[in-house]
């Protein structure tokens, strides 16, 4: 049963996905990534309040999460700009899905993948809930800064900490975005002469593609965010998310006229 469970959740196309692929199919390609880019992006924002205020409201927290870690840890007012980035890459990701049928598969197994983890985060942010204590006394300034920590804070009351979706999501997104960019065949592309260079495809895109998404885990911190222990957590449910991502990618592959039937039947 739990087999059967797992199998349907992580290795099938859901049937939310047979009318968006169907529109694709008579119009074009690019809907399908662009639609579960929207459809994931309401769900997961939308249960993501829900669960915070619920959370506000109720004003319980499980157990105290910090640690030494998190007082050595700087506040580093500018590295707001950096935790911003990780709204640009769920449009990098929509974009450079690969618009063949293998690849629009696997852009659906992603979305399933994505969906799953947040939802198992909004549960534990129910279920356990850890308040961050970090933002009283924080010198944010004046201006722009100061108008960004002023949305943030009335947008993101401080809980739903652990695993952080900030650090998960970026991980994981990250991951997707190195190899969707690397087969290049979706509508972002990497650059003709830079795609022709195996030590920029294989070394120095992965490399800057990695640095933003460890920069972008950190300025969770930096931020006073999150505490150390959430990017932990967040960092373990990415690992989890591309070890079922590479199984789905590995039945593609091996499978690939059973996951289009479910599609196309």
């Amino acid at each position: 049963m739990n087999k059967k469970f797992m199998e349907t959740v992580f290795f099938k196309p859901w049937s939310i996905w047979k009318p968006i692929w169907n529109f694709q199919s008579r119009t074009n390609p690019i809907f399908l990534p662009i639609i579960a880019f929207i459809i994931s992006s309401t769900i997961i924002t939308s249960f993501y309040a829900l669960t915070n205020y619920f959370a506000e409201w109720r004003d319980f927290s499980i157990f105290d999460s910090s640690t030494v870690i998190d007082d050595k840890i700087p506040f580093i007012k500018n590295s707001i700009f950096i935790y911003a980035t990780y709204y640009l890459l769920f449009i990098a990701v929509a974009l450079s899905a690969p618009l063949n049928k293998k690849g629009l598969l696997e852009c659906i197994f992603m979305y399933q993948i994505l969906l799953v983890l947040s939802i198992l985060s909004f549960i534990i942010f129910v279920l356990m809930p850890i308040k961050v204590d970090t933002r009283e006394g924080l010198e944010i300034g004046n201006g722009i800064i100061s108008s960004l920590y002023e949305i943030l804070y009335l947008a993101d009351p401080p809980f739903n900490s652990w695993p952080s979706l900030h650090v998960m999501h970026s991980i994981f997104l990250s991951w997707i975005l190195i190899r969707w960019l690397n087969l290049n065949q979706g509508l972002l592309k990497m650059p003709k002469m830079l795609n022709k260079s195996l030590l920029f495809k294989n070394r120095i895109f992965p490399f800057f593609i990695w640095v933003l998404a460890i920069l972008i885990s950190l300025s969770t911190t930096t931020t006073k965010q999150h505490y150390f222990f959430d990017v932990i957590t967040g960092v373990l449910f990415a690992a989890l998310g591309i070890k079922v991502m590479m199984l789905c990618i590995k039945k593609i592959e091996n499978n690939e006229k059973m996951c289009f039937e479910k599609l196309e039947s």
